[in-house]
């Protein structure tokens, strides 16, 4: 599908023109990618975006030699762990020219593992364990929703305390008294849920560095381990006051009951109070299992981490993985890679240069479904030089995030370490 906002002249003057002008722009940050509202992007994202491609690439232009300069924090800790420095070569054997409508071009990303084996794998499971917090903080707020149980409780409360108004103010008090603290505690559910987003970011991004020796390790490590205490601690009351609160609205419904003689007020109360009772067990389960994948990257994780770091004379591996990208005539911003026994559909959403100086940056996207039907999203970024100025990197990330692609929580942009004098190890 040919990318609306592209044209190769206009994106490249574009991008030059914010370059020249970028005091003028609305002050735009990486960190401000990820900023709240988490329950409502994951409640509203059940499928994967589909962002126009650049699809008149110049082959001969394409192929080539790139620099990383970042991706997803996930992609990072389960495919890249331990590894800086990250390079990916497009070469062709037979001229574009001379092939059929459907090209084949092979890939080849090299890479310095920096750290010890037993840490790659930690990474990985801090990963998907990240990744399983997310997953069960976006379940808390799909409780929430309008489609909730306790929705459905609110609506049954609702229905009593219209019909009894003006009969039985006695008991309208408490009804509302109910009602509010439900409204309350969704709310706050919502709040912590954010706040449980930012810091699984935190953790990922920690994780990141530590994956890519950045910094003193012992620093990050406490800095990975306080993040983990803080995030269990706002998990916990969390779930002490929803669910203290939410018990505390089945008494209060409870009381009514005991008043009521219309068999319908009975029925639709004693519906409420086991429509919230249900929502407290999910509740105390997802809490119960948050607190848990967190105990586990503080914990044996982190252990693992330092145990590994103390070992001494690792010695620094290049690191090449071989693969082959296939696209079609007339959708060359659509690829399918094939690496790692893995085959991913990617899609190139924006680039910047001519095809007849090259391409200097090229944003590339790619999303499948998991098991429970969630979208993975992963974002890269190359360069044909090792770094891009950060108003450019601001520019292209804001550019995936209108159309709708999330690098929230275990999906924040983490930048690729490409200034280490050890890069000068990998072959050219």
């Amino acid at each position: 599908m040919e990318a609306t906002i592209y044209k190769e002249l206009w994106l490249f003057l574009f991008m030059k023109l914010l370059v020249l002008n970028v005091v003028a722009l609305p002050p735009l940050t990486v960190e401000a990618l990820d900023s709240s509202d988490f329950c409502m992007r994951r409640v509203a994202t059940k499928t994967c975006p589909t962002p126009p491609t650049i699809d008149t690439i110049d082959l001969h232009t394409f192929l080539g030699s790139y620099y990383e300069v970042g991706t997803t924090a996930r992609y990072k800790l389960r495919s890249e762990g331990g590894l800086v420095c990250m390079r990916s070569n497009f070469s062709m054997d037979t001229p574009p020219e001379a092939q059929a409508n459907v090209v084949t071009i092979d890939v080849q990303n090299t890479g310095l593992q920096v750290v010890g084996i037993e840490s790659v794998s930690a990474f990985s499971k801090i990963s998907y364990s990240a990744a399983d917090v997310c997953a069960n903080a976006a379940r808390m707020c799909a409780m929430m929703d309008t489609s909730s149980k306790l929705s459905e409780a609110l609506v049954r409360i609702g229905t009593v305390s219209n019909d009894i108004a003006f009969s039985s103010p006695m008991d309208l008090k408490p009804l509302n008294h109910a009602a509010a603290i439900i409204n309350s505690s969704v709310a706050n559910v919502y709040r912590k849920a954010d706040a449980l987003a930012l810091t699984v970011t935190v953790i990922s991004r920690i994780a990141a560095e530590l994956s890519q020796g950045v910094g003193p390790y012992d620093t990050l490590l406490r800095a990975l381990r306080s993040t983990v205490t803080s995030g269990s601690n706002e998990v916990r009351e969390l779930g002490s006051n929803v669910i203290g609160n939410l018990t505390y609205t089945r008494n209060l419904i409870a009381q009514v009951i005991t008043h009521r003689t219309n068999p319908s007020h009975v029925e639709l109360l004693s519906e409420a109070s086991t429509l919230i009772e249900q929502e407290i067990e999910l509740l105390i389960s997802q809490v119960s299992r948050i607190q848990g994948l967190l105990s586990s990257i503080g914990g044996p994780l982190a252990d693992t981490l330092e145990a590994d770091a103390s070992l001494t004379n690792q010695t620094k591996n290049i690191v090449v993985t071989k693969g082959q990208v296939i696209q079609t005539t007339g959708e060359r911003g659509n690829m399918v890679l094939s690496i790692k026994q893995t085959i991913r559909p990617y899609k190139i959403i924006a680039l910047e240069g001519f095809p007849l100086l090259g391409y200097s940056s090229l944003l590339v996207y790619s999303c499948e479904l998991d098991s429970n039907g969630d979208p993975v999203e992963d974002v890269f970024l190359l360069s044909s030089s090792p770094s891009i100025p950060a108003p450019i990197v601001n520019i292209l990330l804001n550019l995936a995030s209108t159309y709708g692609i999330s690098m929230d929580c275990d999906s924040v942009f983490v930048p690729t370490v490409q200034t280490t004098g050890d890069c000068g190890l990998l072959p050219h």
